[in-house]
């Protein structure tokens, strides 16, 4: 419970899926007597609740003007931001977000638009949308972990899972329930509980969703489906009718990931780049369908057709051959450009450019698409003077490429979203006058919650002071590839609201520029 604490801290609520698994499995399995079981949870949850809220309770208790401000929080507050902002949010979408309860959508960032020709097919009339890839494509209710975007994440070796949790409700069932459990039960009731959890949790989450939350269900999943597997294994050399079970539940898994596979390949955005070119489109390759399809197939027939140890290396065999998919997936991610730098997604789901026709500068990290821009980071570099930025943006997506490519601190104006209030006109003056800071960037994609039209009116009159006190930068110093940017870029990732044309400002007119 301390360590959930821990990670109560790092990504506060989420990390608390697995409590009512290791409250369940204590209580049921523990080595006490029951009254003390409860005492030990009881004793336990106390402990969790001193270390998650000891480092929240600390920063609110410490005056405000002594403290960053907690970005993405409306007061300040740090309980604020992992009550609301990170709980209450991510299942109830607040309309100040424009969102449609529901939609599973970010706030700030709509649905992704149609693609070329998804008029035609569907007939829908102009404006038709589709949830977009950040809520996983589909919206809260008990069928959204079923849909392949999101399958995609964690979900590959669903139905050999399945296998461990039905094995262990019929042992149970046998017994009546009752008596203790042996530890391999116990085991099989702490990843299924922690699978359950965590899957009412996202099935139920009609906020701000992200499909990456997902990774918390490879552990329990991968654990299910070794002890699956491993079943299979064993009970395979012991009859006709352990055999049968074996080769139906290799198949159906099979069958689940070509479902899978399919279903992310046909919504357009099926690019895996692990075969063949990166990047290139329609990228399940017909060898790889063709090497699962005939591996189970085999694998099936190996299971029903012989016996002893025969039976066990066809077993073997067919596991071998279902993995082939998720590691082709999990290996993609890795090496595959993500849509978003925050919130990453299987290189298949979105962001690889096609052969011969490269992203825009920094359209890997979806905002900011102008930050990642060599030229404009050696122009900065080579102008920085004594100053201690490199440069002022308005939103931390916009200033993440520039810190990773560089090292060098880059202030985010409007925090994470582009809304905190964390900076005052006065505040940026002086530190403009003290020679901290000399360049400035405004416009492009503000980030999440900053809608074209809607600044928040503090970011508002920052934007302000900047283009009445500074100097606009002609593009063709900073900007590769010409003085207006191509209009793909000029929008960054589609759907995100508040694209506008960047302008780099000089803050210290009087000093001469020198190019890169």
């Amino acid at each position: 419970m301390a360590v959930v604490g821990v990670g109560f801290n790092v990504k506060m609520a989420e990390a608390l899926g697995v409590v009512p698994a290791f409250a369940a499995v204590y209580l049921a399995a523990g080595p006490s007597p029951l009254y003390r079981r409860v005492r030990d949870v009881a004793v336990g949850l106390v402990i969790l609740a001193a270390v998650a809220l000891s480092w929240p309770a600390m920063f609110d208790l410490t005056p405000a003007a002594a403290r960053p401000f907690a970005g993405s929080s409306t007061h300040n507050s740090m309980l604020e931001l992992a009550a609301v902002y990170n709980g209450i949010d991510r299942f109830i979408p607040r309309a100040r977000f424009g969102q449609a309860r529901g939609a599973g959508a970010a706030p700030g960032v709509g649905p992704l638009a149609p693609g070329p020709g998804a008029q035609a097919r569907s007939g829908a009339g102009a404006g038709a949308r589709r949830p977009g890839i950040m809520g996983g494509g589909a919206p809260a209710g008990p069928l959204r972990l079923f849909t392949p975007g999101l399958a995609a994440e964690a979900g590959w070796l669903l139905p050999l899972a399945a296998v461990a949790a039905a094995a262990l409700f019929l042992a149970l069932r046998r017994r009546r329930f009752a008596g203790p459990l042996s530890p391999r039960q116990t085991d099989v009731l702490l990843w299924s509980g922690w699978a359950l959890c965590y899957g009412v949790v996202y099935s139920a989450a009609g906020g701000m969703f992200r499909p990456y939350y997902l990774v918390t269900l490879a552990p329990p999943l991968a654990a299910l489906a070794a002890i699956g597997a491993a079943a299979l294994w064993r009970r395979a050399a012991e009859g006709r009718l352990y055999r049968i079970a074996a080769a139906a539940a290799l198949l159906a898994t099979a069958l689940w990931e070509l479902y899978i596979a399919h279903g992310v390949a046909a919504s357009g955005a099926g690019r895996m780049g692990f075969l063949g070119a990166p990047g290139e489109p329609a990228a399940w390759q017909p060898w790889v369908y063709g090497l699962l399809a005939c591996g189970t197939i085999a694998s099936v027939i190996g299971v029903l057709a012989a016996s002893g140890r025969a039976a066990r290396a066809a077993v073997a065999a067919g596991v071998a051959a279902l993995l082939i998919v998720p590691a082709g997936s999990s290996f993609g991610s890795m090496v595959g450009r993500a849509a978003f730098a925050m919130a990453p997604v299987p290189a298949f789901a979105a962001g690889a450019p096609r052969r011969g026709r490269p992203a825009p500068p920094g359209a890997r990290f979806g905002f900011g698409e102008m930050t990642s821009d060599r030229k404009l980071i050696a122009f900065l570099t080579a102008n920085r003077g004594g100053a201690r930025y490199l440069l002022a943006t308005t939103s931390a997506m916009q200033a993440a490429p520039i810190i990773i490519a560089t090292g060098q601190p880059v202030m985010a104006m409007g925090g994470f979203t582009g809304r905190d209030p964390i900076l005052t006109v006065p505040r940026l003056a002086g530190i403009v006058a003290q020679g901290d800071l000399r360049f400035a960037m405004v416009g492009g994609a503000r980030g999440f919650g900053a809608r074209a039209g809607d600044p928040a009116p503090q970011q508002a009159a920052l934007m302000r002071w900047i283009r009445d006190h500074g100097r606009p930068v002609d593009p063709s110093l900073w900007r590769s590839g010409g003085a207006s940017p191509a209009p793909a870029a000029a929008q960054g990732f589609r759907g995100v609201r508040g694209a506008a044309p960047m302008q780099l400002f000089d803050l210290s007119p009087g000093t001469a520029l020198r190019a890169p």
